[in-house]
Parts: structure tokens; sequence; C-alpha cells
């Protein structure tokens, strides 16, 4: 999303901003079988995995949860679009969603996103 659609959202409320695959098929949870995606990988790419591992870690909860989490309290907010094939992906996501960041957490996000 760029700076002008979160903008546009932000200032035309009736709109609803919707992110497809925001857990990139399992790579925020650094599995071996689920590697990041050679488009993402970018120079601020280890910055957010940093700041999104520190997060998660503070809060005792996954990197998924904590990216749900972020993008619904964010402004705007975006209604994710997540894939879920067992009842522990379903669980992720419900927990991430109802998940609360602190405003230190979330600053320490959106400065680095």
């Amino acid at each position: 999303m760029t700076d002008e659609v979160l903008d546009y959202a932000a200032t035309n409320p009736e709109q609803q901003l919707f992110a497809y695959s925001p857990l990139m098929a399992g790579a925020y949870e650094n599995r071996a079988d689920r590697p990041l995606d050679p488009a993402f990988d970018h120079p601020g790419t280890t910055r957010r995995l940093e700041a999104l591992t520190d997060v998660a870690t503070t809060l005792g909860v996954t990197r998924s949860e904590v990216v749900l989490a972020w993008l619904t309290t964010g402004t705007p907010p975006v209604t994710p679009i997540v894939g879920i094939s067992t009842p522990a992906y379903l669980q992720t996501a419900l927990t991430g969603t109802r998940l609360t960041l602190t405003p230190a957490h979330r600053t320490q996000l959106d400065e680095v996103w």
C-alpha cells in the first residue's frame, strides 16, 4: 500500500482497505518451509523483522499476531484477508485481531514501516 492510498483512505472513512495475504504465507514465522519471498527482501526488511520480533517477544505472541493487530488498529484500519487451513491458524488470526498494541509498540512498528 502506498502512502497515497493510506492518505486517501484516512480522509475518506467510507472507504475500506483490505490486505490480501498479509501474513505472506507464513513467512513472518521464520519457517524453513516458508521462506520470505525475494520480492519482499529489501534494505528495510531486516529492520522491520527486528521490530516485529521485539514487539512479539515482549507481548508473548507470534509475529503474525502482531502483524494482524498492527493492520487492524492502524489509521486507517486495514481488514486482513487471511487463508486459514488449520484450527491453529484460525486461532492465530483471531488472537491477532483482538490483540491491543501499546502506543509505544505501535510507534515502534510504524517507524519501520
